[in-house]
């Protein structure tokens, strides 16, 4: 019944800033919601909808403060110390973490990990059987962010959760008295510059070694991660703990994990069943 009222229809489009706001996340625009990736924030009330998941990290801070209560100076990407990123497209599972550091520092750090992304693309994880086999490459990547300050330094790496420091210092200790080359604890990876004790190339051993604590790999017999050894050889067993730390079901024997534990975040569908990672 005709009552003169006039039916239309209506599309309502939102452009990049109404979606993409001053957070930079992106907004649900039903709800007005912001995913950051850990946790949701109402931008209308000016508060995040649960506590901060890495809060047990940072004991002196409330679990509801975002960037360390320093949002001017400090970003929260989402991650963690370090995140899987399974693609599906490309078969690729790639072990992505971020390391701050001083700019001076930055060359050692460099070349530590140059040892991890020369390994791009000599490990597979493989899951199944005969036709049924799913084969991904097993890639690296790591951004380095140079700092100024040691202070600058870690306020960023702390508010990036999936960020680490990096830091050369005079005197590491284990347990506060035995002097070691390195030491990786909660994202923070130091290396000993007391050359006393240590030359040029402990340091370089020891800037490759750290960062594979960072990715939940823990102490081996042999290779890259044998603790105080000098060879830089990188072992599927020590690729697999990685993975395994991350919630993957690798069933390589013989894998170890960082006594100081280390955050992790897997994007995309993890691969479901048992897998094994192996060199091509």
């Amino acid at each position: 019944m005709n009552q003169g009222f006039t039916l239309t229809s209506s599309t309502t489009f939102f452009s990049f800033a109404e979606i993409y706001a001053f957070s930079a996340k992106e907004r649900d625009v039903e709800t007005g919601l912001s995913y950051f990736g850990a946790r949701y924030y109402s931008s209308d009330l000016s508060i995040w909808l649960s506590v901060d998941p890495m809060s047990d990290k940072y004991p002196s801070m409330s679990p509801y403060v975002y960037c360390a209560d320093n949002p001017v100076k400090l970003v929260d990407p989402n991650g963690e110390d370090y995140e899987v990123v399974v693609d599906y497209k490309t078969m690729t599972i790639t072990i992505h973490a971020n390391f701050y550091t001083l700019k001076n520092e930055k060359c050692f750090l460099e070349e530590g990990l140059k040892h991890w992304t020369n390994e791009d693309g000599h490990f597979v994880y493989t899951i199944g059987n005969g036709e049924n086999t799913q084969t991904y490459d097993i890639k690296f990547e790591f951004d380095i962010i140079s700092c100024s300050t040691i202070t600058e330094m870690y306020g960023k790496a702390e508010a990036d959760k999936c960020g680490n420091s990096f830091l050369i210092k005079d005197g590491v200790y284990n347990n506060g008295t035995v002097p070691i080359r390195g030491g990786y604890d909660s994202g923070k990876i130091e290396i000993n510059s007391d050359m006393t004790l240590y030359c040029i190339d402990d340091m370089l051993h020891a800037s490759a070694h750290e960062p594979g604590h960072s990715m939940g790999i823990g102490e081996f017999g042999k290779g890259l991660m044998e603790s105080g050894g000098w060879c830089y050889d990188i072992y599927e067993t020590q690729i697999a703990s990685s993975l395994k730390y991350a919630g993957f079901n690798c069933i390589n024997d013989n894998m170890t994990f960082p006594d100081r534990p280390c955050n992790v975040s897997v994007k995309g569908k993890m691969p479901q069943g048992e897998g094994v990672v192996k060199k091509k």
